[in-house]
């Protein structure tokens, strides 16, 4: 008789553990589905975030293609025939910039047939770092045209001061 009280006993307090192993992992799901529908990022919705965001918004997932190039004041366009550069990225809520990459065509040594670019940090309305490189960009007609202004390395000359001033005019269709 002893034997069967005490097998019976094992068997509750068997079942009262299964019982709360099965709440517990209940209760463990149910909070993960509730952090899952919670953005923890929202908190980095700031003004500078909505800034961001707007600025790429008027440059990326576009096709810029070649108006003119001009290298240290001298009409270069020729050698860019068909140059066309399409940026693609999305704002780092947590980092507060954009890191992208970008794809171009007929960019020669300047722009890569693929690469990288984000905004300069502190001067996201002005200026982008593209493959290292820092450019000033400036956005106008309605931000159908973009000016990018580059000093790149003379190819012919390695001094930091040997550098030739690019300047590209781009646009794109709506």
């Amino acid at each position: 008789m002893k034997l069967l009280n005490a097998f019976h006993s094992y068997r509750g307090i068997k079942l009262k553990n299964s019982v709360r192993l099965v709440f517990l992992i209940s209760l463990i799901l149910a909070c993960s589905e509730e952090d899952d529908k919670y953005d923890d990022s929202s908190h980095l919705y700031t003004p500078k975030v909505k800034e961001l965001e707007a600025l790429t918004q008027k440059i990326v997932d576009k096709t810029w293609s070649v108006v003119s190039v001009t290298r240290s004041e001298s009409d270069v366009t020729h050698e860019f025939s068909g140059f066309t550069i399409i940026f693609k990225g999305q704002v780092s809520y947590r980092e507060v910039n954009v890191y992208g990459d970008y794809d171009a065509e007929n960019g020669l040594d300047i722009f890569l047939a693929k690469g990288f670019w984000q905004f300069e940090t502190g001067k996201e309305s002005s200026q982008l770092v593209i493959d290292s490189h820092v450019v000033d960009y400036i956005l106008s007609n309605n931000d159908t045209h973009i000016q990018l202004s580059l000093d790149y390395p003379n190819e012919e000359d390695t001094a930091e001061s040997a550098k030739v001033k690019y300047i590209f005019e781009l646009e794109y269709a709506l």
